[in-house]
């Protein structure tokens, strides 16, 4: 008989997780903030601000307000991506983190419901610094994007699970750059971030429509730019990707931790 697929646990023991991994962040908070604004600002200074002016979309919006929701929420997910599979490859692999957890009343569920709950919630905090800078530099045009932190932490809730299997079934930290190389950067790249995807093959737009950041970065443009998009298909497909998720970390967890 198989057993039932086990979900994360969003229960008081993974907000006991989620506040351990603040208080650890606490102490490299400064360089972490550092590396996670420096990319997408320099995107937006470069692509934006540079190459920007050389183009035009042949609509009522310039390219700035254009590619900001798009950096946006690619932000959101490489920052959950990145966090998510590093740190996790670091207490499964070498700390002995959650073997710890696990010898103490804390569940794999309770483990990967902390993991996630903490990668949304710093994707929503990063991101919403990013929105402020995007607002006061006048990118964002609808009063909608005080919806965006909510969108950005599901993002991270989306993107977090897939870097923790990863991080859990890499032996070494360089086995996961085959991840971000062969599925974030490509989805990076191709689902709509620096240009609309109309202009791509019907085949490779086939696959975008598949993709989970091309649906974030449409909702994300509703709400920052007031471009309009079918909320509902937009909605289901992200509801669509969550629950996908979540279905993925448990399992791997607890084969890792009883290995």
């Amino acid at each position: 008989m198989k057993k039932a697929v086990s979900l994360p646990s969003f229960g008081k023991m993974a907000w006991r997780i989620v506040h351990r991994n603040y208080l650890a962040w606490k102490k490299y908070a400064l360089a972490s903030s550092v590396l996670n604004f420096g990319e997408p600002v320099l995107e937006l200074l470069a692509f934006g601000y540079g190459l920007g002016t050389y183009i035009y979309l042949g609509r009522d919006m310039n390219y700035l307000v254009y590619l900001a929701p798009g950096l946006l929420a690619a932000f959101a997910m490489t920052s959950a991506s990145w966090d998510m599979a590093f740190c996790v490859h670091e207490r499964s692999h070498t700390s002995g983190v959650y073997e710890a957890m696990i010898s103490a009343p804390v569940r794999p569920e309770d483990i990967a419901g902390g993991e996630i709950l903490w990668e949304g919630f710093r994707s929503a905090l990063f991101g919403s610094v990013f929105l402020v800078m995007l607002a006061l530099l006048g990118l964002v045009h609808s009063p909608l994007a005080l919806l965006a932190p909510i969108l950005l932490f599901t993002t991270g809730l989306i993107f977090g699970p897939p870097a923790m299997v990863v991080a859990l079934t890499a032996k070494t930290s360089e086995q996961m750059f085959f991840y971000f190389t062969l599925c974030l950067t490509p989805m990076f790249f191709f689902s709509g971030v620096y240009f609309p995807t109309t202009g791509l093959p019907p085949v490779a737009q086939m696959v975008v429509e598949i993709l989970p950041l091309s649906h974030v970065i449409r909702m994300m443009r509703l709400l920052l730019s007031g471009v309009p998009c079918d909320l509902l298909v937009e909605a289901a497909w992200i509801l669509g990707w969550l629950s996908l998720s979540l279905l993925l970390p448990v399992r791997w967890l607890r084969k890792n931790l009883t290995c």
